[in-house]
């Protein structure tokens, strides 16, 4: 299904650049941020199931973006970089909370339409690679075994990033995110819709550039 989704999303970044020529707003040619953002992670799919052999019992957890990185090369394109963890509980009885915990670091491209002189809007198409925990449950005095393993790790999403200054802005992120760890032979199908808040600083030399240049 990624495959579906990473094509898609690359699909809606070139309809967009066609389009972007048209504006003529004035923006940051070339601007560089460093993000930290915290939401929410929302299981999708088997991850969220509560029966059935593939079935993750996962809640809505946190997401925390420890940081995100972006760079545009030109008004349109540039490239971004995530280093990210989620924790979602399990919705299973336990003298514990079970979690499940993965974390990633992800690169893709970005394609930016400005939607004005402070905003813009950025689709985004990232691969990296990822360790997933298993839950560890408690019963009776008996603790599960600790498993980790690692896989690749795809996410497609979009952010919208309000620049009120040169230096500082506020970024709401909306990303879904897709792996499939393998435990002792057998796979699990891992996928999150993820919503976070952030604010970012802005570096470097700040070049005021119409978009139809």
């Amino acid at each position: 299904m990624w495959k579906y989704l990473v094509t898609s999303a690359m699909l809606l970044m070139l309809m967009s650049i066609g389009k972007l020529h048209a504006q003529d707003y004035p923006q940051n040619s070339r601007s560089t941020y460093f993000e930290v953002s915290l939401g929410a992670a929302i299981p999708t799919g088997d991850f969220a199931k509560t029966s059935g052999a593939n079935a993750g019992f996962a809640k809505t957890g946190a997401r925390v973006n420890l940081i995100n990185y972006g760079t545009q090369f030109t008004p349109h394109w540039g490239l971004c970089a995530t280093l990210f963890g989620d924790a979602t509980p399990v919705d299973i009885t336990a003298e514990n909370t079970p979690m499940w915990a993965y974390a990633g670091l992800l690169v893709g491209p970005t394609a930016t339409l400005p939607l004005g002189r402070l905003l813009r809007f950025d689709l985004k198409a990232m691969i990296g690679t990822s360790s997933t925990s298993l839950p560890v449950f408690q019963y009776g005095g008996i603790t599960t075994d600790s498993k980790s393993a690692s896989s690749t790790i795809y996410q497609i999403g979009a952010k919208v990033r309000f620049n009120p200054t040169s230096r500082f802005g506020i970024h709401l992120n909306a990303d879904y995110v897709s792996l499939r760890p393998t435990f002792s032979g057998q796979t699990m199908k891992i996928s999150s819709v993820d919503i976070s808040f952030g604010l970012a600083y802005y570096f470097g030399r700040i070049e005021q550039m119409a978009t139809s240049e």
